[in-house]
């Protein structure tokens, strides 16, 4: 299994957020990240874990979406 590392540009891009978010999430520590050369690197399967922690903490955006509309999911 290849291990795929990601700039912070490439991750936002990937999570579709700005790269301002990402740098915030990584000086908070939230977004597990290490730098090579001074450049900010993520991999891709510690971001895919957090996202999947986060998804679980708030729930997902459709799940969201039906318990404002108070739709079953």
């Amino acid at each position: 299994m290849e291990n795929t590392t990601l700039t912070v540009n490439e991750a936002a891009e990937y999570l579709r957020v700005h790269p301002c978010t990402i740098r915030r999430h990584i000086k908070s520590g939230e977004v597990p990240a290490f730098r090579v050369g001074g450049v900010w690197r993520l991999d891709k399967e510690s971001i895919d874990s957090w996202k999947r922690e986060q998804e679980q903490r708030n729930g997902s955006g459709k799940a969201r979406l039906a318990a404002l509309q108070g739709v079953a999911v």
